[in-house]
């Protein structure tokens, strides 16, 4: 194929760079920093595309910059070279670190039963380098396989298997990720802690109840998941010193000295309760020194309003890095989100649960997803203005009577896709659409708003809407309309 026309070239860049940002989908302010990544990609539609979906996450003009400085200074094309193999080379670069292993495996081979694998014997130039167990696989099925050199194992799904024989990994010291997800195991064998590469390991539902003692050996380990049921991290989990994502979601206080850990990138738990006193858990203090820290829920449930200050002055405002947070304030009702917090400007993810919700929380330029649940938003009208906002969920506003005029309006909500209106009990009438407001909405839901009397007019102006949800009743009887022609269909099923 020959190389692209420029114009061409731009456009496919656009396609995969602005995926849900309709017809006017380049931002005025990325188009100059965009058409010279295009420049730089040669014309070439590998390349464009591979760039262009590495950037569709972000509206951030630095993280762009920063892709174009990249971008100089890996393509400079010598002799036969191919600059496209140093694009795509920046690509793997950004991959989390247990999808790495899948592109460097020599032969590239794929092994999909545990007997295929068993029968590569050492030295051969067919090494095993990934192994997906077949479904229904079973526990004796296990105890004859020893495939030495696997990279990667997944027993995802085979719920047959109950217990792992304690042998199975004495040879598997390669072994970079372990996936035990959806098995019936309830406990690990002591060999497990040997696999000293080992740095991811999924034990989501399975019938583990605690992290299991070999864990604390895998000095190499980055992602760790555990199952529903656990419900207690061990102290001794701040030895697994680069240890990045911590997933366990019924967990709701963390061992005290875990925050000495700098490595931390995302802790998923239950919304975490943090200590105020001198006790074995992690304190509000300690939070402050997770300086890397992307992902938190987060839950405050101290009386004292010198609480507020503290997280306010020395705790979340040293998060700048995050990306994802949640917060539920259980302290008092009149809690503002403190304008500190608009350091985090990678902020994707926010969610707050009864907080006073400051007007500036709209400059958050990169955020994606807001949910405000019991919150009081004082202003409203501004957040049709969010650049990049896909999903908005608003919910338990006991004041609002009305929602503001400036959501209906043309060029309102510009990306939105996702939108929820729900227990805004005074709420009484709906908005009229323009033509052109939320051009990219998808999924309506306005629940349980009992004293909604009319619907405004222009929902059939919705040329996106798939799915609109209207439950009005106090018994929470449910009306879904699924509408694949809107303008057609929404009008019968409103009548």
């Amino acid at each position: 194929m020959e190389n692209l026309s420029e114009e061409d070239s731009w456009n496919l860049f656009c396609v995969y760079a602005f995926p849900a940002h309709g017809e006017n989908r380049v931002p005025s302010h990325l188009e100059e920093v965009g058409r010279k990544i295009v420049k730089q990609c040669g014309n070439l539609p590998l390349a464009i595309k591979t760039t262009a979906s590495s950037l569709a996450n972000t509206t951030d003009l630095r993280k762009w910059e920063s892709k174009r400085r990249q971008l100089e200074r890996a393509v400079i094309p010598i002799g036969n070279h191919d600059p496209v193999m140093d694009i795509l080379k920046l690509s793997y670069d950004s991959l989390p670190p247990h999808l790495k292993p899948c592109f460097i495996s020599r032969e590239n081979k794929c092994v999909f039963y545990l007997e295929e694998a068993s029968t590569h014997t050492s030295g051969a130039s067919g090494w095993c380098r990934i192994l997906l167990a077949k479904k229904d696989t079973n526990d004796n099925a296990l105890s004859h396989c020893r495939p030495a050199y696997l990279r990667t194992l997944s027993m995802s799904q085979n719920w047959e298997i109950e217990t792992i024989p304690e042998n199975l990994f004495t040879a598997m010291r390669g072994l970079r990720v372990l996936d035990l997800s959806s098995t019936r195991i309830s406990t690990l064998p002591a060999s497990v802690g040997k696999i000293v590469l080992l740095k991811v390991l999924n034990l989501r539902d399975t019938r583990v109840y605690k992290v299991p003692e070999c864990v604390r050996y895998l000095k190499s380990l980055l992602f760790l998941v555990m199952p529903y049921d656990c419900k207690y991290i061990p102290v001794w989990i701040s030895k697994l010193k680069i240890l990045q994502h911590l997933e366990c979601e019924n967990v709701y206080r963390m061992p005290k000295g875990v925050s000495d850990m700098n490595s931390w990138r995302a802790l998923r738990t239950g919304h975490l309760k943090l200590s105020i006193k001198e006790d074995e858990f992690m304190r509000l203090e300690d939070l402050a020194k997770m300086t890397q820290l992307q992902e938190l829920l987060l839950e405050l449930h101290h009386e004292n309003e010198m609480e507020m200050e503290r997280i306010e002055e020395g705790v979340l405002v040293q998060l700048i890095k995050m990306s994802r947070l949640n917060i539920w304030n259980m302290m008092n009702a009149s809690a503002l989100f403190s304008e500190k917090m608009r350091t985090m400007r990678d902020l994707e993810s926010l969610q707050l649960y009864s907080f006073v919700v400051p007007g500036w929380i709209c400059d958050l330029a990169n955020l994606r997803e807001l949910e405000l649940r019991g919150c009081l938003c004082i202003d409203y009208p501004a957040l049709q203005r969010m650049p990049n906002l896909v999903r908005l969920v608003l919910d338990g506003d006991y004041l609002c009577r009305e929602l503001p005029k400036a959501f209906g309006k043309s060029g309102g909500f510009p990306h939105l896709r996702f939108f929820t209106i729900q227990f805004f009990i005074n709420l009484e009438e709906f908005l009229k659409l323009e033509e052109g407001a939320m051009a990219c909405l998808e999924e309506f839901r306005l629940q349980h708003c009992w004293n909604v009397k009319k619907v405004g007019e222009g929902l059939e102006r919705l040329k996106r809407l798939k799915v609109f949800d209207f439950t009005s009743s106090r018994k929470g009887e449910l009306t879904e309309y699924y509408l694949c022609q809107p303008q057609l269909a929404l009008n019968k099923t409103l009548a």
